[in-house]
């Protein structure tokens, strides 16, 4: 019995997108932390860490949802699960966006530009090799 998706591509979408997960659920954590616990932190920064906690949350878990999408499964899911890991992509997709204007203006730049969706499309990849593999071979 062959695989639809071959492993590699997932492995490699998987572990390339791993710290697209990690590191913004870190950060979420320690903001959440610090509105929590340091009154200092919640006065001066309140208002900026609540609306980065919300966008790191929604990058990282639309990352989730984009790789389950890539499952060959994902088309047998009934209507509420397909629908909600595609809400959670797009806001994923929303969230990237905010965050690349938030954190690279053009004269101080640490990454290039569209880092952030890298993830999103390893994933599609990944749907993408599934979908021709499970394409029927035609006959001569």
């Amino acid at each position: 019995m062959s695989r639809i998706v071959p492993r590699l591509p997932v492995i490699a979408a998987g572990v390339l997108s791993a710290p697209f997960v990690v590191f913004p659920l870190v950060a979420g954590a320690y903001i959440a932390y610090s509105l929590v616990a340091d009154d200092w932190y919640r006065d001066m920064f309140g208002d900026y860490g609540a609306k980065l906690l919300v966008l790191y949350v929604l990058y990282a878990v639309g990352i989730v949802a984009a790789a389950v999408m890539s499952a060959p499964r994902f088309r047998r899911f009934r209507g509420g699960i397909r629908l909600v890991a595609i809400v959670l992509a797009i806001a994923g997709l929303i969230a990237a966006g905010f965050l690349e204007n938030e954190f690279w203006d053009d004269t101080d730049r640490p990454f290039v530009r569209g880092l952030l969706f890298v993830p999103f499309i390893l994933w599609a990849l990944v749907a993408g090799i599934a979908r021709l593999r499970r394409r029927p071979k035609v006959s001569p």
